[in-house]
């Protein structure tokens, strides 16, 4: 629409290999082996279901139109823990609007808070080469959020720290490809018990 995207999402498989509360928990959603795991119990629900989002064209706001509610107990925090991002990052950075007259070296600032954490990034222009952008972000994400995880509820307190590269279509907006470096130190508070947890990851994400 004139002020909007709307786009549908698919999650079609999952792999994730992390290591918690000295366990550690693999999970391939295309292995028959993991079909009976407790990893497959929590995150199944997020496959081949789909979420609908409406996208603000000018400041890439996401908005759930049709949320996919099939998602069991403990994929939440799972994911959360995990990766420490937002469920609709694929999505809500599909899109980045270049603020009018930015020049090169010029940079502006962003920053969203919901569900108790605060996401900040600051974007700076490297270059323009035709109607391509290259388009250098960092940031942080702060705050403290409560997640459901195996029937308890845990608060997960995050700091985390990144980096990454943008390229973009000036002329709609559309991401061509990004990367990310996060650096992440968190705390798990769960049962009266606080477990640090550290992440580090780095994610390469192509639009076609």
């Amino acid at each position: 629409s004139e002020n909007a995207y709307t786009v549908t999402n698919t999650t079609t498989k999952i792999k994730m290999a992390m290591n918690m509360m000295e366990q550690n928990i693999n999970y391939d959603s295309e292995n028959p082996a993991d079909k009976n795991s407790e990893a497959n119990e929590a995150l199944s629900g997020k496959l081949n279901a789909s979420d609908t989002f409406s996208i603000n064209k000018l400041n890439g706001t996401v908005i759930h139109l049709n949320k996919n509610n099939q998602e069991t107990a403990g994929g939440a925090g799972l994911g959360m823990i995990g990766a420490g991002e937002n469920e609709n990052q694929a999505v809500s950075e599909a899109f980045l609007i270049i603020p009018a007259n930015k020049n090169i070296s010029d940079k502006w600032e962003q920053s969203v808070s919901a569900k108790g954490l605060t996401t900040k990034k600051i974007y700076t222009l490297k270059s323009i080469e035709k109607d391509i952008a290259t388009i250098e972000m960092s940031g942080t994400i702060d705050g403290t959020t409560e997640q459901e995880m195996q029937g308890m509820t845990i608060n997960v307190t995050m700091n985390t720290k990144f980096s990454g590269e943008i390229t973009t279509n000036v002329k709609t907006g559309m991401v061509i490809k990004s990367t990310n470096n996060s650096d992440g130190s968190n705390t798990m508070e769960m049962m009266g018990q606080q477990i640090p947890i550290t992440s580090k990851s780095s994610t390469t994400t192509s639009y076609n």
